[in-house]
């Protein structure tokens, strides 16, 4: 008699195991960690001890409750990572445990678990607390220890103009912003060894970049455009977030509807200066509640259902 297997994702055709693919990424995240420490010191280190130990620490507390296996892989671990390099140097230690339970508990665990979510933990709790604490935050951001410009590079940049930014010290992140999506060198760094490594699927990164590009190209012209792509964590948006399995479509013209979609919202939220240094973050989870109906349309297959049969 034939036993039908009904999983979820993230998916993955090559023979890897999930936890393989998450030490990709937790190796990737390490290069831009990396920067965070150099650029910030001991606060970046504070923020991402502390939002790791909530984000798995909630992780196990939920499964306690449920009897569920207390923890059986890096999920909670990376979450915890990447919520922490969105937030400012200056924030509040408490800012990342309330960002962190509600990643887990309210915007993963809640719906059955790793790659049943329908937005991006870390984003969601990074929203969360932006919503929540916008007064608090905003005032929040020092200057990193090297620093190239004085002040937000995206409200210079919104106008068209770079008058005071230098390219370079966008790409190596000498410049106010949250601890970790500024330094584009080690984001671009990370990427690259993730496509080394076959760990994320290229279509949507690739084609968001595209249209965000073309769109930036088009409203203020090729001078602007390399600032914009290093200023304030596109990169770091675009492969470290916009690439998770669990809330991008698995069809192909999902995907490549996805990207589109993601690429323009995420040029939009940049060029309007809506929600300023969080606006890709939240164009990313206005994606994301899209996915189930792009599957929807581009497949007969319910979303996040895979049947494997065993004889």
């Amino acid at each position: 008699m034939e036993k039908l297997i009904v999983t979820s994702a993230p998916f993955d055709k090559k023979p890897r195991s999930l936890i393989s693919m998450q030490s990709d990424m937790l190796v990737a995240l390490a290069l831009v960690v990396i920067a965070a420490v150099m650029l910030y010191s001991w606060n970046a280190v504070l923020l991402i001890l502390v939002s790791v130990v909530t984000c798995v620490m909630s992780e196990m507390l939920f499964n306690l409750i449920a009897r569920k296996p207390i923890i059986t892989d890096f999920s909670s671990v990376i979450t915890g990572i990447v919520l922490a390099l969105l937030l400012p140097a200056g924030a509040p230690l408490f800012i990342p445990v309330i960002g962190g339970l509600f990643a887990i508990f309210f915007t993963k665990m809640f719906f059955g678990g790793l790659g049943k979510n329908v937005v991006n933990p870390a984003g969601a709790g990074y929203a969360l607390v932006i919503v929540i604490f916008s007064a608090m935050l905003s005032t929040a951001f020092i200057q990193p220890i090297y620093v190239f410009f004085l002040g937000l590079p995206l409200e210079t940049l919104r106008v068209g103009s770079t008058n005071g930014l230098m390219l370079l010290g966008l790409f190596l992140g000498a410049y106010t912003g949250g601890i970790g999506v500024t330094c584009t060198l080690m984001a671009i760094g990370g990427a690259l060894y993730l496509c080394i490594r076959r760990t994320i699927n290229l279509t949507v990164p690739l084609i968001t970049l595209f249209v965000f590009s073309f769109i930036v190209l088009v409203a203020q012209g090729l001078s602007i455009l390399p600032y914009q792509l290093c200023a304030s964590g596109v990169i770091f948006v675009v492969f470290f977030m916009a690439g998770d399995p669990s809330t991008s479509p698995i069809t192909w013209g999902g995907k490549i509807s996805y990207g589109f979609i993601l690429g323009g919202l995420m040029a939009w939220f940049r060029l309007a200066g809506i929600m300023g240094e969080a606006g890709l973050v939240f164009a990313l989870i206005l994606a994301n509640l899209i996915v189930p109906l792009l599957d929807r349309i581009f497949s007969r297959r319910p979303r996040q259902k895979l049947v494997e049969v065993k004889a």
